[in-house]
């Protein structure tokens, strides 16, 4: 498997769910069992390649804001969820994740919906595909990342002059956002 198709994939299976992050983790998961073990396998490769350079701390910084703090574990599913939505949005927030404002919705009640911006079972797409085409298990590396993040450290306090428009969209207060 190529990155291309990688790509592909990934956003055959988002159209295919309307959006859904859970069909489009399902719907995955059955094209990669279509697929050679090898492909599987090369899958996670690329898969894990992407997720480690988006190890950011301005990435972090967004999921940090959107979901009104962020773990390791959540940065973990932020990641995953931003792959999720396809090759072009990756890069865009990749390189700007102010724009991040433009992709993540809200309810009409103003609330975040839980989990938006985090899909954490996209971290496992491969082991679970490997898991039903070879009924073994697919030791996947370590999480969260035992190195430090790209980019420069921030404090809480800097997040809404680093990122204006992703603040001004998902300050919280009392949960509701603005």
């Amino acid at each position: 498997m190529d990155e291309t198709t990688f790509w592909n994939m990934v956003e055959t299976a988002k159209a295919e769910a309307n959006g859904n992050g859970e069909a489009q983790v399902k719907r995955l998961i059955e094209m990669l069992v279509a697929l050679p073990v090898e492909e599987i396998l090369s899958y996670e490769t690329i898969f894990n390649t992407y997720h480690a350079a988006a190890y950011h701390w301005d990435l972090w910084g967004v999921a940090y804001i959107i979901g009104g703090g962020c773990s390791n574990d959540s940065f973990m599913d932020f990641r995953a969820w931003l792959i999720a939505q396809g090759r072009e949005i990756y890069y865009k927030i990749l390189v700007e994740p102010d724009t991040l404002v433009d992709i993540v919705t809200i309810q009409r009640d103003g609330r975040l919906v839980w989990g938006a911006a985090f899909l954490e079972d996209m971290n496992y797409v491969a082991m679970f595909a490997y898991e039903i085409k070879t009924g073994k298990e697919l030791m996947t590396p370590s999480y969260p990342d035992s190195r430090k993040p790209l980019g420069e450290d921030w404090k809480e306090e800097d997040l809404p002059n680093l990122f204006p428009k992703v603040w001004a969209k998902f300050e919280h207060d009392d949960d509701k956002i603005r």
